[in-house]
């Protein structure tokens, strides 16, 4: 789930910021790049643990803009598709569930909940033999999809 990955971006210095805090300008504008930001390739990125290497340096446009490839090493939480994360239910009726685990919204329809479960409509819950999924519950929920493209960050799930 949380594990450190590394990425390469393309930063685009303005010339008026080149000076001897290029490092720091150059991690800052990274770092406002890629943090909390999110795809399937790279999952959830949380945070920037440090710049491997930066290559480049080239002028280009019309505003003399400074074009660096910059590789660092990042936190990421990502999710893979078949994947059992825990996930802690926030809304629940007859007809689905949504949970949370980290940046993750996860959707279950009532279809993908095992027929083990039944819904209990007065006190709003699904109920087996051996456990209960209500409000606040940490459910094991299996990926079944997701899409984690711009600022969706929803993953379809099932429980078994």
């Amino acid at each position: 789930m949380i594990e450190d990955i590394i990425i390469t971006e393309q930063i685009s210095i303005p010339p008026k910021l080149l000076n001897a805090n290029l490092m720091n300008t150059i991690e800052t504008f990274l770092s406002n790049k890629v943090i909390n930001k999110c795809d399937d390739e790279n999952g959830y990125i949380m945070d920037l643990i440090n710049i491997i290497s930066i290559n480049g340096g080239e002028i280009v446009g019309d505003n003399a803009s400074i074009i660096y490839n910059v590789t660092a090493k990042v936190k990421s939480f990502k999710v893979d598709k078949d994947e059992i994360i825990q996930a802690i239910v926030y809304k629940l009726d007859n007809k689905d569930l949504f949970a949370q685990a980290g940046p993750f919204r996860i959707y279950v329809s009532a279809t993908k909940i095992s027929p083990r479960y039944k819904y209990e409509s007065n006190g709003n819950k699904f109920v087996s033999s051996s456990d209960t999924i209500s409000l606040n519950s940490m459910i094991p929920i299996k990926v079944i999809g997701k899409k984690l493209t711009g600022i969706n960050k929803m993953i379809v799930g099932t429980i078994l």
